[in-house]
C-alpha cells in the first residue's frame, strides 16, 4: 500500500507538508496519506490552496480526491509509530 503512495508523498513534500509531525516533545511517523505542515505563517486557505494543487496535481484522468485541512492545537495519538527520521 506504502508504494501506492509514492507519488503524493512527493508532491506534498514539495509544497511544505512533510511525513511526520513534532508536537512538543512528541515526535511521530503519520499513516499514508496524511501530512503536516509546522508553519505559523501558513493560513488555513493557504495551506488548502498547496494541499489541493499537490492532489490534484498526482491525479490520472478521471480520478478524484478528498480533502480534510485542519489546525491542530492539541494531539492526542495512539499506537503511531516513533518518527524514524527528520
Amino acid at each position: 500500500m506504502e508504494n501506492e503512495y509514492t507519488d503524493l508523498h512527493e508532491a506534498m513534500r514539495k509544497v511544505g507538508f512533510e511525513r511526520g509531525i513534532r508536537f512538543g516533545t512528541r515526535a511521530y511517523n503519520l499513516p499514508p496519506g496524511e501530512y503536516f505542515a509546522n508553519s505559523g505563517a501558513l493560513t488555513l486557505n493557504i495551506a488548502t490552496t498547496k494541499v489541493k494543487l499537490a492532489a490534484t496535481s498526482i491525479l490520472k484522468t478521471g480520478q478524484t480526491c478528498s480533502l480534510l485541512i485542519g489546525e491542530l492545537n492539541d494531539l492526542a495519538e495512539y499506537n503511531l509509530p516513533k518518527l524514524l527520521k527528520a
